[in-house]
């Protein structure tokens, strides 16, 4: 029988808690990226995507303060793609050329806070070692090497997801025993996963992904297109333009490699069947969104219910089952509106210890590790003890709809904050 998250309702300081710079509820966190679509273009990187993963999270205000975490020196070269893709800044918000991996990035310590990258033209799992999941296992290796009481000293870190970053720890947890030596494994000693718009469930938009890729890498063969394979290139860039908000940019060309990599693992067949478990009984607090990236309206054509332009609701909310879902919990929709009329999971189709903690209907994919406001949020709990030393406490407030016919309950205030400014006001 599944075992539930023993909710407590606790009576917490009417004071508000102010978080050290880095780390979340007192706790030294880790940071996980998502899938990278630009890798897809790209030679594999010298550095398994160090430099792409730091600056993935160079918005997130749990780390560095949201001050940037990469900083490149005298950036050169800029094309028409650095100037649209705006994840793609130094510590100073000027852009670079994603496709010069040669030059030493400086990359900016915080005493709280650690990144794992990896490059995603990789599958979870490579010959040789060379997965995803091998390579994010080294780095766990060499952080508790070099910090064995980094989590320790917190008694325990919390590790945040977002996107495939939630496959791939879900892997890495459930092959511990063969993937981190034997010092890791008792060091990296996890309080709680909050995963934001994670994939673990995979997405229909990867199965798209992934046979446009497979398709490119077999023109990109060829040095000379046919007429019919030239005009399949032109609706592909054209497309691509489209998706990454860019405007007259080659992406494809003949001689070009394309690397599928973990697309590959997300077709929700594959994410499905991976063989995912939660041995040690770790709480993953999900968060799902529905809002639109600017090519946000084209995912609805081929993603399962509601998406976030990327990921859908399945997955998000940590669904066993590859459903259409319009919110994580059959009481409430994605505004905050209590309900009993919405396609959601039931609590026995979620995930073991897979928790929906938070919802909006607005906000975007990206929007979840980068600065985004104006996101009205709903909480799905308000108040529990999701372990003996972290508390959920959300400052909630409900409204009325017209006539009082209708009752929201939502996040106050959440439309003026970022994810990490609500998430360290939640949890303490």
């Amino acid at each position: 029988m599944k075992t539930k998250l023993f909710l407590i309702a606790v009576m917490l300081w009417a004071g508000s808690l102010t978080a050290t710079a880095g780390q979340l509820a007192g706790k030294n966190i880790i940071l996980v990226q998502g899938f990278q679509l630009q890798h897809v273009f790209m030679s594999r990187t010298h550095d398994d995507g160090k430099r792409f993963g730091y600056n993935y999270w160079n918005r997130f205000g749990l780390y560095n303060q949201g001050n940037g975490a990469v900083k490149v020196a005298s950036p050169t070269g800029l094309t028409l793609l650095d100037q649209n893709l705006p994840m793609l800044k130094d510590a100073n918000g000027t852009k670079f050329n994603i496709y010069d991996t040669s030059r030493e990035a400086v990359y900016y310590d915080d005493p709280h806070a650690r990144i794992l990258h990896f490059d995603s033209t990789y599958r979870l799992e490579e010959p040789n070692g060379q997965g995803i999941g091998a390579t994010i296992a080294r780095q766990i290796n060499q952080l508790f090497a070099e910090d064995p009481s980094y989590c320790a000293r917190t008694n325990g870190c919390i590790v945040i997801t977002h996107s495939t970053g939630d496959l791939v720890m879900q892997y890495i947890e459930e092959n511990k025993s063969t993937l981190l030596d034997a010092n890791a494994r008792n060091a990296f000693d996890v309080t709680a996963y909050i995963d934001m718009a994670g994939a673990r469930g995979g997405t229909e938009g990867a199965a798209i992904l992934f046979e446009l890729a497979e398709f490119l890498q077999g023109l990109a063969s060829s040095t000379t297109l046919s007429w019919y394979q030239q005009e399949s290139v032109d609706l592909a860039n054209d497309w691509l333009n489209l998706v990454l908000g860019t405007e007259g940019v080659e992406y494809l060309a003949p001689g070009k490699h394309f690397q599928s990599g973990v697309l590959y693992n997300l077709k929700p067949q594959n994410a499905r069947n991976t063989g995912l478990y939660n041995p040690d009984s770790i709480p993953h607090l999900r968060i799902a969104s529905a809002g639109y990236e600017p090519y946000g309206y084209i995912t609805q054509f081929f993603i399962k219910g509601y998406d976030d332009s990327v990921v859908p609701l399945h997955s998000a909310c940590g669904s066993s089952r590859a459903l259409a879902y319009s919110s994580c919990v059959e009481n409430r929709n994605l505004h905050g509106k209590v309900t009993s009329s919405v396609d959601a999971p039931s609590w026995d189709d979620l995930y073991d210890y897979h928790y929906p903690f938070i919802q909006s209907r607005h906000l975007r994919h990206n929007g979840h590790q980068w600065d985004d406001r104006g996101n009205t949020m709903a909480p799905l709990i308000t108040s529990a003890q999701v372990a003996h030393d972290l508390t959920i406490d959300v400052d909630a407030q409900t409204t009325w709809g017209f006539l009082w016919l209708s009752r929201y309950i939502r996040i106050r205030d959440a439309e003026d904050k970022t994810m990490a400014q609500v998430l360290t006001e939640s949890l303490h």
